[in-house]
């Protein structure tokens, strides 16, 4: 199974919002770190507004108080909506194993929600079912309770750049590869 973990940059926190940008991580558990494999699409907001999708004026107010160079690079995009989209279906078919994949947001109901909206905007095809959707936070929560709270925490990996989309998928999915390692230690003590 292929894990992927999806992070977005919107301009909204509601399925039907504008994107910013699309991060993703692909891993295979039991393979290295080093043979993940990456998405990255910095998307022009225009083309969002010409596919349908809402800016939210609070969530511009939110990315006025980050860092300019955050900012620059999130507002920065220059590919259209539609092919972004198309381009993370092609790399989701080219990073999935035979027996396919679990993708992961923080949670689903914000990442995957507001993708798949934005699919349906753009009258593409959807690239994976609902029932693969998992929650980051939910994986969280278990290690705790089996490993403790403070244990568990200690192991969250911190984005090298924050609300940049490939850079908190990056940490996403290194905070999901130890936690697994964490438990499956405890569990097969």
């Amino acid at each position: 199974m292929t894990e992927i973990t999806l992070d977005l940059e919107t301009l909204g926190t509601r399925p039907g919002c504008a994107i910013l940008s699309i991060g993703a991580v692909a891993h295979v558990p039991g393979r290295p770190v080093d043979e993940m494999e990456e998405y990255y699409a910095v998307i022009d907001p225009k083309s969002c507004e010409a596919a349908g999708l809402r800016i939210d004026a609070a969530t511009i107010g939110w990315w006025l108080e980050r860092d300019l160079g955050v900012r620059s690079e999130a507002f920065g995009g220059t590919t259209a909506l539609p092919e972004a989209l198309a381009g993370f279906s092609a790399w989701l078919r080219c990073v999935e194993s035979a027996v396919g994949i679990e993708i992961y947001g923080k949670g689903p109901s914000f990442d995957c929600a507001i993708l798949g909206a934005a699919y349906a905007a753009t009258g593409q095809v959807h690239p994976w079912r609902y029932t693969r959707e998992r929650c980051v936070r939910t994986v969280l929560a278990e290690a705790a309770r089996l490993l403790g709270k403070e244990a568990a925490e200690a192991m969250i990996v911190k984005p090298v750049i924050a609300h940049h989309a490939l850079h908190d998928a990056r940490a996403e999915m290194e905070t999901l590869i130890a936690l697994r390692s964490a438990v499956d230690r405890k569990l097969n003590r």
